[in-house]
């Protein structure tokens, strides 16, 4: 049943990928292993999964990363990027990627956290406070982390990051006996719904699509993201507050189908390399620029930011967490846990 499922949700990525490329009057995408032109790049395309909207830095920067990809390879390496979700979940994508679907991909614990499960421990909450910090831990284990991946299927290119994560909700909450049963939408990544359920808070998991309407139907009281989700998604539109619990700073791993890395040039695996190494930068870069304008604007639009006053009672309650969701996934988990300990003050 699951493998014509997924058969199923292949097929549905080839129309859509075919429709798009009728839409745009273009040509069916020339085979993976046809020759080079003069330039030395071999013709192919690319197809590169985004969950979020187009206009979030995550979508620009998959833009940026198009950009420099076709340009720099005079056009004969080809970037389709489906952006807003429309693949499905995010592991939907992951799968997609794995079966090589797609290409490229960037996702976090509901995505390429299904294979290497141990990546979840960088979002041990309450750990970082900065996105420099989160980087700075994210590059300092590259090769245990590529090299688990590649176990998987995967090749790791680079990586996105967002945060801080707050909560958006219609309820207020100013210390952690206000969230007692507060109905909070989870992510489906276990160290998500466990934290939520340390705080006392009751954990609901649903894709992110449903979020917006679940918030207004009172189905949740509140959901937890980036303020340039909140934003973007328009969920904001269906909240009241704020909470800056500054709860998670999140990588989003950028991963490519190894099989179809392994088929590419040397020419062509360094320009899409340094083409997401550009395009990484790219989004930090953005991101730290939207921040303070995206608080004005909600601020503008109603939202009033609380702060809590007893944050060191969610750090202590959370903590056990980590370290047990840590030592469920051997040495890397361990590693990963190690790092993540030695930013926590």
């Amino acid at each position: 049943m699951k493998s014509k499922s997924l058969k199923r949700f292949v097929l549905v990525c080839m129309v859509l990928f075919t429709i798009a490329l009728v839409a745009c009057g273009g040509e069916p995408a020339p085979d993976n292993t046809a020759a080079g032109n003069d330039n030395g790049y071999e013709e192919i395309t690319i197809r590169y999964g985004n969950l979020y909207n187009e206009d979030t830095t995550q979508g620009l920067a998959l833009n940026k990363t198009k950009e420099i990809i076709e340009s720099q390879s005079g056009g004969n390496i080809k970037v389709d990027i489906f952006h807003g979700g429309v693949l499905g979940s995010e592991k939907d994508h992951i799968q997609a990627q794995k079966d090589g679907s797609l290409e490229l991909l960037f996702s976090g614990t509901a995505g390429i956290g299904l294979y290497v499960p141990a990546t979840a421990v960088f979002e041990s909450w309450y750990s970082f406070e900065s996105i420099e910090q989160m980087d700075e831990a994210v590059m300092s284990l590259w090769d245990d982390l590529d090299k688990a991946f590649q176990q998987q299927g995967f090749k790791m290119l680079g990586a996105f990051y967002d945060g801080p994560r707050q909560i958006l909700s219609n309820k207020k909450i100013n210390s952690l006996e206000d969230v007692q049963s507060l109905k909070l939408r989870a992510p489906g990544a276990p160290i998500y719904v466990n934290s939520i359920t340390a705080l006392g808070a009751q954990a609901i998991s649903m894709p992110l699509g449903d979020v917006y309407t679940s918030l207004q139907t009172g189905a949740v009281d509140a959901m937890e993201g980036t303020i340039d989700l909140i934003t973007q998604q328009k969920f904001y539109e269906q909240g009241t507050y704020i909470i800056e619990d500054a709860h998670v700073f999140q990588p989003l791993f950028i991963t490519y189908n190894l099989d179809s890395w392994n088929e590419l040039s040397p020419q062509a695996q360094e320009l899409i390399q340094e083409a997401v190494k550009e395009s990484s930068e790219y989004q930090q870069k953005i991101y730290a620029e939207n921040v303070g304008k995206q608080r004005d604007d909600l601020i503008a639009a109603g939202i009033e930011f609380l702060s809590v006053s007893d944050r060191e009672k969610w750090i202590k309650a959370t903590e056990q967490v980590s370290k047990d969701y840590a030592g469920q996934y051997g040495e890397l988990g361990q590693k990963i846990y190690e790092v993540v300990k030695s930013y926590q003050k």
